[in-house]
């Protein structure tokens, strides 16, 4: 048999329950949950001075040192302890999303059109194989919206971009479209 239990009954078992718990157990859940608080706290402060140190690291590798090298004639140092310093050539090719076409149609205008990767796709569900194999052919008849998507491997575009502008001289390139940085960097190896 089932017994029925009215909400003023709940409301009692629950008041009870809370004066059984311990003002010690609250004060320690209290205590876990502000040494969690203070935690998280350090950790976005550890996140912030990370990022700091790697604009500072960024700063001094990508500007300072390169400049200071060329500007004293050296190629090489090495350090105290027996680390060597050397600045190296620096390439990033990033285009931004809405760059991107203007990229893939110079690539095609210039030749280079293989470089871009053109995928179609349409997506089926359970028990479409059959409708998934005849997709080429029927596309169009199943009133399908195939999605496109063309794109460049990051890769194969930082790779395209070394060779024409840095190994050939090539200057016509869009780097600004390309989203590219050009520069170098000094490059530690440890001793």
């Amino acid at each position: 048999m089932t017994e029925t239990i009215s909400i003023d009954q709940i409301a009692k078992e629950t008041d009870k329950i809370i004066e059984d718990i311990d003002d010690n157990q609250v004060k320690g859940v209290s205590n876990l949950c502000n040494t969690l608080s203070d935690t998280l706290s350090k950790i976005d402060q550890c996140k912030k001075l990370k990022d700091d140190l790697q604009k500072q690291a960024d700063k001094l590798a990508q500007e300072l040192i390169p400049q200071a090298m060329q500007e004293t004639g050296l190629k090489t140092l090495v350090l105290d302890n027996g680390d060597k310093v050397e600045v190296k050539p620096l390439l990033r090719v990033s285009p931004l999303v809405e760059n991107r076409p203007f990229v893939y149609q110079w690539l095609r205008d210039n030749g280079f059109g293989d470089l871009v990767k053109n995928e179609i796709s349409a997506s089926f569900g359970r028990n479409e194989d059959d409708m998934a194999n005849n997709f080429k052919e029927e596309v169009k008849k199943l009133g399908l919206l195939p999605k496109q998507t063309e794109k460049v491997e990051p890769s194969t575009l930082r790779a395209f971009v070394n060779e024409q502008v840095v190994v050939n001289g090539r200057n016509d390139l869009p780097l600004d479209k390309f989203g590219a940085y050009i520069g170098q960097q000094a490059k530690i190896t440890k001793g």
